[in-house]
């Protein structure tokens, strides 16, 4: 076809089928050789057949043959051309037929397709649908849940209160019962006759011998500290105990005192105060009675030492040997006005003595201001 010109060309695409073959077999085919082209096969043998001058042959006028055509192949072979060509249109119209059956039948599945989307939008919104009517469901049955429970609470903080408010007037009552036992357990009588009731078989009486009171303070004050005894009523329940001579003293004493156990303490010390030499005199004097167990007459000796220790303000190992190195001294010493002496110099000590170095450099020192005549 490419040779052709374009009239040519015109005129091979326009020609029928059956007039095509009819030019071929004029051109030399065989009808079995033409029987298998399709038609754009007969219209490319056809153009070659021009190219190559067959119908220019054709149109010579021939040598005249010796003998016609057979009408009968001539028939035969129209025939065989309208055959071909309605098969071919049959085949043609069946393709057609299949092709718009294959349309039809992908427009059925993309019909098929759209209802099956939209039949499955349906769904999910039906579903959805559902599932906001269960979530309604749902929240209406939690609010009648939580209704019920609000009700059910009101219910128990009602109860809850009208038992706290009986049990608030039971607290009240027992509150007030308590508190008028309290102010009666508060009184000072009270707790008087009561720690007086406790301690009454170990309270100890004061004595008229003055070596004896630092001991008694000292037993009354280990026993309130054990006993727990109120520092209000330590004073009352002390007073019964006391001799008549420290009664008569404390009425001497500051009445803003009175009520103090360490200031009547103290008080009463002072006015029966000992010098070191008392309690040193009376520990070298003192003697077991004859009612007195050993253990008791140990601890008098032991008490009596220390109560000696504590006013010489002896408090280390070095200062109770110098206390006693210094009262073996002065023991020693024979001269009235030298004793004398040396009493008015530990007058004005801050500790209240001598140890044996200044005692001794102070005896020393008396002797040497004296005249040569008066020395010993």
């Amino acid at each position: 076809m490419e040779g052709l010109n374009p009239k040519q060309r015109e005129q091979v695409t326009k020609m029928p089928t059956v007039r095509l073959i009819a030019k071929l077999i004029q051109f030399g085919h065989t009808e079995d050789e033409l029987a298998e082209f399709e038609r754009n096969d007969l219209m490319t043998l056809f153009a070659q057949d021009i190219l190559a001058g067959k119908d220019k042959q054709q149109a010579q006028p021939a040598i005249a043959p010796s003998t016609t055509l057979d009408p009968q192949l001539e028939r035969d072979r129209l025939n065989f051309e309208i055959t071909k060509f309605e098969k071919e249109q049959a085949l043609e119209r069946d393709k057609m037929a299949l092709e718009a059956a294959k349309r039809e039948k992908e427009q059925a599945l993309e019909r098929d397709k759209m209802a099956l989307e939209a039949n499955k939008m349906a769904l999910e919104a039906t579903k959805r649908e559902q599932e906001q009517i269960l979530r309604e469901r749902e929240l209406e049955t939690e609010n009648k849940r939580l209704e019920l429970e609000q009700e059910k609470l009101r219910a128990e903080c009602a109860n809850a209160e009208r038992s706290a408010n009986h049990n608030d007037e039971i607290w009240q009552a027992q509150r007030e019962q308590q508190h008028r036992d309290e102010q009666r357990n508060s009184s000072l009588a009270a707790r008087t006759k009561l720690f007086s009731q406790s301690i009454s078989h170990a309270m100890p009486k004061m004595t008229d011998d003055v070596i004896d009171i630092p001991l008694f303070f000292d037993n009354v004050s280990k026993l309130f500290e054990r006993y727990e005894v109120p520092a209000d009523i330590q004073t009352v329940l002390l007073y019964p105990q006391l001799s008549v001579k420290a009664r008569n003293l404390l009425s001497r004493m500051d009445q803003s005192k009175v009520t103090k156990f360490t200031a009547v303490r103290d008080f009463l010390l002072e006015q029966f105060r000992l010098t070191p030499a008392d309690y040193r005199k009376r520990f070298n004097e003192m003697t077991r009675k004859s009612d007195e167990s050993n253990v008791l007459f140990a601890n008098r000796l032991y008490t009596i030492l220390q109560f000696y220790v504590n006013a010489r303000k002896a408090n280390t190992v070095d200062k109770l040997m110098s206390c006693v190195t210094a009262d073996r001294i002065r023991s020693s010493l024979t001269d009235y006005n030298c004793t004398r002496h040396i009493a008015s110099l530990e007058s004005t000590c801050v500790n209240g003595w001598l140890d044996h170095i200044e005692m001794s450099r102070a005896i020393d020192a008396y002797y040497a201001n004296l005249p040569h005549g008066n020395r010993h």
